[in-house]
């Protein structure tokens, strides 16, 4: 087998091991199934173990700025890969925003993979302690911390923020910008279709028909999930408590997508983008000076690697442009274009 070959089924081997994760990825943990997938920081697929050697086993020079991206349910990190490389600066050939942002902004990329089975919040907890690990021995101190999570991603990098106040992490002092792409904040609607169809289904009263109320609920828990968003923490705690999930002294911006004027844009209005709406998209939990903009025309899986969304990430960075916009609060829509 020749190594091209090799590296698609490498992939395939691991994309499937993802999506299984996905689906049964809490029963994995309980069972102890070594298929579970443990979290960790990923280069180039290839696991990081923080200890001295960090910096030889990531193969290039790091900075003081780091930016970490959470993928979404059953996910790699190969989700924000770009379906063909793109022109950075200076010419330079980049495979996905990672390296954009090391080009242009000097962020170290790293990328998170977990087990999106297991509850948002059980990883949004353990996200928080790796990041205390990654600040204990990185070989430098961490001036700016970045984190860009899409879809699930979302949630579990609020559920870290909400966990690390609570405990006084030191990679808070560093946080200054949290990413959210198409992140389901107030549930996503399909989840919430998957969870009424599966009680509907049970009330039948046909043996033959109820019994496939079982195999509709079999989904773990992290898909589960999805149908409330962050919806739990507001409840337990109170609306102020929820805007906790967010750190105050970072910047916070959202992203979200549609699916055009598909069927005179019927699907966009009850779908959004294919799994989240606007509504849910852009929170009502989001801080007061939070950027937020909606792409039309703009799938779900295409939020994490999109030239058009590096391109409005790269303006929110850019320095001379938030000095012009300023602490107030800005939504804008970009108008529907082929996706990109």
């Amino acid at each position: 087998m020749n190594p091209t070959s090799q590296n698609k089924l490498k992939h395939w081997s691991l994309l499937s091991r993802s999506v299984l994760n996905g689906v049964i990825g809490d029963y994995l943990v309980q069972s102890h199934n070594p298929l579970a997938i443990k979290m960790d920081f990923y280069h180039q697929s290839e696991r990081l173990t923080l200890d001295s050697a960090f910096e030889e086993q990531f193969g290039l020079p790091l900075s003081n700025k780091v930016v970490v991206f959470l993928h979404g349910l059953t996910n790699l990190e190969s989700i924000w890969d770009f379906d063909k490389e793109i022109t950075a600066v200076n010419d330079r050939k980049c495979a996905h925003y990672g390296e954009l942002l090391q080009e242009e902004f000097g962020f170290t990329p790293l990328f998170l993979r977990y087990n999106t089975g297991v509850s948002s919040e059980a990883n949004g907890r353990e996200f928080a302690a790796l990041l205390d690990r990654l600040c204990a021995t990185y070989p430098m101190p961490i001036d700016e911390l970045m984190l860009v999570g899409f879809s699930m991603g979302g949630l579990v990098s609020r559920y870290a923020q909400h966990f690390a106040q609570q405990s006084s992490s030191p990679w808070l002092k560093s946080l200054s910008h949290c990413v959210y792409l198409g992140t389901p904040h107030e549930g996503a609607p399909l989840e919430k279709l998957g969870d009424l169809l599966g009680h509907v289904v049970a009330e039948l009263p046909l043996e033959y028909v109820n019994i496939w109320a079982e195999w509709i609920s079999i989904r773990s828990t992290g898909i589960k999930g999805l149908k409330h968003g962050m919806e739990p923490l507001s409840q337990n705690h109170g609306d102020e408590q929820a805007c906790l999930s967010f750190y105050p002294r970072a910047q916070h911006y959202f992203m979200g997508g549609d699916l055009g004027s598909v069927e005179g844009g019927v699907l966009s209005k009850l779908l959004g983008d294919g799994l989240v709406r606007k509504s849910s998209a852009m929170p009502r939990s989001a801080p007061g000076n939070s950027l937020s903009v909606h792409f039309e025309n703009m799938p779900h899986l295409r939020l994490a690697h999109s030239k058009r969304v590096y391109a409005q990430m790269a303006e929110w960075l850019n320095p001379r442009t938030k000095t012009s916009m300023g602490k107030t609060q800005a939504l804008k829509t970009c108008a529907a274009t082929p996706p990109s």
